[in-house]
Parts: C-alpha cells; sequence; structure tokens
C-alpha cells in the first residue's frame, strides 16, 4: 500500500513543473469518499435571460463573460437552492424553483473602469423536468457505457 502524501508536504512549484513535461507520467493521490446518489435524480431545465441596462434604460444581452459572475453573484445574494448553469440561456435545478421572483437586479462595479454597471437575471419558465435514472455500479460493463441513462 502507498503512503498518501499530506498536502503540506508537497512544494507546489514542483507540482507545476510536473505539469509541463509533455510526455512524463504524473502519479496523483487524490481523496475520495462514499456518495450515496438515489436511484432516480430529479432535473428542472428553466429558460433565463442575463441583461445589463444600457444608460437610455433599456435591456441588452449581458456579454458571455460577464453572465457567469452576475448569475453566481445573485444565486448567493438570494441563497438560491443548488443549481447550475450551462452558460447560455438554460438553468438547471435539482428542485422546483417554487418561491422565487421571476427578477432579479445587481449592480456590479467593473474593475477597469471604476462604473458601476446594472444587470438582471429573468427566470423565464420551466422548461422541463427530468427524471434521470441512475444505473447501479455493480452494473457497470467494461465498455464504455455511460453512467447516466
Amino acid at each position: 500500500m502507498e503512503q498518501v502524501i499530506e498536502k503540506t508536504q508537497i512544494n507546489q512549484s514542483k507540482i507545476l513543473f510536473f505539469f509541463f513535461q509533455a510526455g512524463q507520467t504524473l502519479r496523483l493521490f487524490t481523496n475520495h469518499f462514499i456518495c450515496n446518489i438515489p436511484r432516480t435524480l430529479q432535473c428542472h431545465q428553466y429558460d433565463i435571460e442575463l441583461e445589463v441596462a444600457n444608460r437610455d434604460g433599456t435591456w441588452r444581452p449581458a456579454k458571455k463573460d460577464d453572465r457567469f459572475i452576475v448569475l453566481r453573484k445573485i444565486i448567493e445574494r438570494e441563497n438560491f437552492p443548488f443549481v447550475w448553469y450551462d452558460e447560455g440561456k438554460n438553468l438547471y435545478s435539482n428542485q422546483l424553483l417554487i418561491g422565487l421572483k421571476d427578477q432579479y437586479e445587481i449592480n456590479i462595479k467593473d474593475l477597469k473602469s471604476d462604473r458601476e454597471q446594472k444587470y438582471r437575471l429573468l427566470i423565464i419558465n420551466l422548461v422541463k423536468s427530468y427524471d434521470i435514472q441512475v444505473k447501479e455500479f455493480d452494473s457497470f460493463k467494461n465498455d464504455k457505457e455511460d453512467f447516466i441513462q
């Protein structure tokens, strides 16, 4: 059995060095733990828009680079349940987003221009709910079969 190296014993500069040597094998040690996954996972897909305010008070789609940051700040501020974002126009959740508003606004200061910009998140509608069937680990084959159907 191999000894697991404590993080504090590893010189981080040596780790970065290994990643830049093409073609070499690098042995990694990871932590692992048991995950109890239900046989059926519920997933709810929502259409959303992330917009930025124009000076004249109208709204336009936010830039791709800004959308993730804006959504993350709103989710943290409003204590959303567990959600994930496809970096486009969809937000997914493992529970229905009941009781949430359909619009959220936030002001974020641009670090480059030192100007405050107003953004908004629109939760347009629930598109679809999925039941994802999870296979048992004992039933996996040695081929490249998917874990989730």
